[in-house]
């Protein structure tokens, strides 16, 4: 996915991950304090352990009830990025 400014539509030729700092990303947020970049890698290796950390709370339980929510979340995201990149006329 290209990562484009909010106010042109433009793309950002020399955004960088937020997390590793120089893999250019192919996701984006845009959140209350600013725009955060990932790049696949740290999407896929990165973002879980913080999901992880952020869990408040302890046990398997805990763990599995975040997990099913995480599971649901990313498949929702997944879903509404395919959706943004077909053209379903032509399907």
């Amino acid at each position: 996915m290209a990562v484009y400014k909010k106010d042109t539509g433009c793309m950002l030729e020399d955004a960088v991950c937020t997390f590793c700092g120089y893999e250019h990303p192919t996701g984006f947020w845009h959140g209350s304090y600013g725009d955060v970049y990932c790049c696949e890698d740290c999407g896929t290796d990165t973002l879980p352990l913080l999901a992880a950390d952020s869990i408040d709370g302890n046990g398997c339980e805990t763990g599995c009830r975040a997990l099913s929510r995480i599971t649901g979340m990313f498949w929702k995201g997944f879903i509404a990025k395919i959706s943004r990149t077909i053209n379903l006329t032509e399907v």
